[in-house]
């Protein structure tokens, strides 16, 4: 079996699951809020009469975080690293959390707005959520969902306000709170959100070495309380998310935003690739894992003049001592080849 890796490459997505989890995705739902007539949930939070202004800090255009759930509930604890690239126009989750036998992972294709997930990251089985850029929580728990669409969800709200700078055991942090009614599913949420900051030598002391934000804000601390439901689905949650890394210059691994190995998803859409330019190079490292050989090939191309050069080295290992490199020339005027 031979691998080829090069400088540029597509890569495309995965497969179908094994078992079923409920989750829930909503196609940016209208959550109400103070300006409306709805019906809050008073034991969670009343709304403020007065419509506030107090935009959130900016979470950024390209991020890495880990955050740690805490259900005071049921005392179950949820595990969650989000990470997103603007760049690429790729977000994911991966999910550690009781009863499932692996972590779960969700893929967000941002350009066109699918999510790809995966229930078990060790099994080649993947379901597509369709098409729409909505929120999106696995497994139907609201805290199980990106910091952007956690923030984006408390920001949008006209309820949202800045409290005041309180003390989180030595760290300084900016306290933000929204009163949210989300009328698909009958629920009042209590969002509390504090940000470390900028002016806090206790916050720079956290964020420092893994965080090099400048002079940013950055999330530190959430509270959601919720409750509400339709029918016999009750929703009553409780959950305290701590951020424990949020680097805002992340170098991703290579897996990061890809599916297991081997995982095909049935459902994504079918694009087609970027077209050929008209003359390029490339440098490619072609890997016999049989045999375990490396070489190298690199690939001048010229449509306008139908020529083709490759340079490439022959194999090296204990037989094969030769590193010279040799040269082809493919001269597709007269259809021939020179070695």
């Amino acid at each position: 079996m031979t691998t080829v890796t090069m400088t540029t490459a597509a890569m495309a997505t995965v497969n179908r699951p094994l078992w079923v989890v409920v989750f829930l995705l909503c196609a940016v739902f209208p959550l109400l809020d103070a300006g409306n007539a709805i019906p809050f949930d008073t034991t969670i939070c009343t709304p403020s009469q007065v419509p506030m202004a107090s935009p959130l800090p900016i979470l950024g255009e390209k991020y890495s975080a880990e955050i740690r759930w805490t259900s005071h509930k049921d005392r179950r604890m949820y595990y969650v690293r989000d990470d997103l690239d603007t760049f690429r126009h790729l977000a994911s989750l991966r999910i550690s959390m009781p009863l499932l036998p692996s972590d779960a992972k969700a893929i967000f294709d941002l350009d066109y707005g699918y999510v790809s997930v995966f229930d078990d990251v060790t099994r080649q089985d993947c379901r597509v959520i369709g098409r729409g850029s909505g929120y999106f929580a696995y497994v139907g728990l609201p805290w199980l969902s990106r910091l952007e669409h956690l923030t984006k969800r408390a920001g949008g709200s006209k309820d949202l306000k800045y409290e005041k700078t309180v003390d989180l055991n030595g760290v300084q942090a900016d306290h933000y709170t929204a009163c949210l009614y989300d009328p698909t599913s009958n629920v009042t949420s209590f969002y509390e959100l504090y940000y470390a900051g900028k002016t806090s030598v206790q916050a720079q002391n956290w964020q420092l070495p893994r965080v090099p934000n400048g002079d940013r804000t950055l999330p530190y601390l959430i509270k959601i309380k919720g409750r509400g439901g339709m029918g016999s689905k009750v929703v009553d949650f409780d959950v305290t998310g701590e951020v424990g890394r949020f680097d805002v210059q992340p170098v991703f691994d290579d897996d990061i935003f890809l599916p297991p190995p081997g995982t095909w998803c049935e459902g994504l859409p079918l694009i087609s690739l970027p077209p050929t330019p008209e003359s390029f190079t490339v440098l490619a490292e072609l890997i016999d894992e049989d045999f375990q050989h490396v070489r190298y090939e690199q690939v001048w191309f010229d449509s306008s003049r139908k020529l083709v050069r490759k340079d490439w080295q022959p194999i090296t290992d204990q037989t094969h001592s030769n590193t010279d490199p040799y040269t082809t020339l493919y001269d597709f005027n007269i259809g021939k080849y020179n070695r």
